[in-house]
């Protein structure tokens, strides 16, 4: 009865099959890079925009309304999302 829950060894096919498989998934990585740089290079402007209109909320807080102001605190959350 312990023989059978003694694990089964891989064969020479199988072995190779999942080391194909497993080199493929990690090279695939490389396939999105680019991606992620480009993702990452568009943030600035995002950034800037984001940076200047909250200097402008800053500066007109003090002398406009709470509707005003919680309109453009939605604006910059929706350039956040």
């Amino acid at each position: 009865m312990a023989d059978d829950r003694k694990p089964k060894e891989k064969s020479s096919v199988q072995l190779a099959i999942e080391g194909l498989l497993e080199k493929s998934i990690f090279g695939g990585r490389w396939l999105l890079a680019p991606l992620y740089i480009g993702l990452l290079l568009s943030m600035f402007p995002i950034l800037f925009r984001f940076f200047k209109d909250f200097i402008v909320l800053i500066k007109m807080s003090a002398n406009s309304d709470m509707h005003l102001v919680t309109l453009k605190v939605l604006e910059l959350l929706d350039t956040v999302l």
